[in-house]
């Protein structure tokens, strides 16, 4: 059966995805201004911000492939709120790479994180793909690329991750936010 305005729909949330990207993009330049300015506190408020809209952001890709499902006549998945957020494997890569002299290939750095997140990823975390990966280890390398940009680690290619001194305080840095703790 076809979806009535399911191309409509379909852009529609394609292109509320495309919005709180640029929202983000322009909150992060914000945040990188008032950095510069010694305004260290707003900054801050502003990243866990970002950060916080970055989950809204997962929300809305696995939204689209549900409605992209079901015009397709299959069947949408249930919303995953049981999988960990991947900014909130920052730290716990930082606190692996600082357990492993500060740098590792990625299989290493895979099998540190299974020790030290035992007991704290969500069920979710623990589903395996098509390919056999629990999730939680395609969050981690997913989280690679903005641990860069946010300069916990090196901008490098390959298999090697290396913590900067950005990382390695991060790592130190004790929780004082719930929020920002694995579970």
């Amino acid at each position: 059966m076809r979806i009535l305005r399911g191309r409509e729909v379909d852009q529609a949330i394609k292109a509320v995805a495309r919005e709180v990207k640029a929202a983000v993009k322009e909150m992060n330049a914000e945040a990188g201004e008032l950095l510069a300015s010694g305004k260290y506190d707003r900054a801050t408020t502003m990243v866990e911000t970002c950060r916080r809209i970055g989950e809204f952001q997962s929300k809305v890709a696995v939204l689209r492939k549900d409605w992209r499902a079901l015009r397709k006549g299959g069947q949408a998945s249930p919303m995953k709120q049981d999988t960990t957020p991947i900014w909130k494997f920052y730290k716990p890569v930082a606190l692996a790479l600082l357990q492993l002299q500060g740098q590792a290939k990625g299989n290493d750095l895979e099998r540190q994180l299974e020790t030290l997140m035992n007991g704290h990823l969500l069920p979710g975390d623990l589903v395996a793909t098509s390919r056999g990966v629990p999730k939680w280890k395609i969050c981690v390398r997913h989280a690679r690329r903005p641990m860069m940009k946010e300069g916990f680690i090196e901008q490098a290619k390959g298999e090697w991750w290396r913590l900067t001194d950005a990382g390695r305080k991060m790592a130190e840095k004790p929780d004082v936010n719930p929020a920002t703790r694995m579970s």
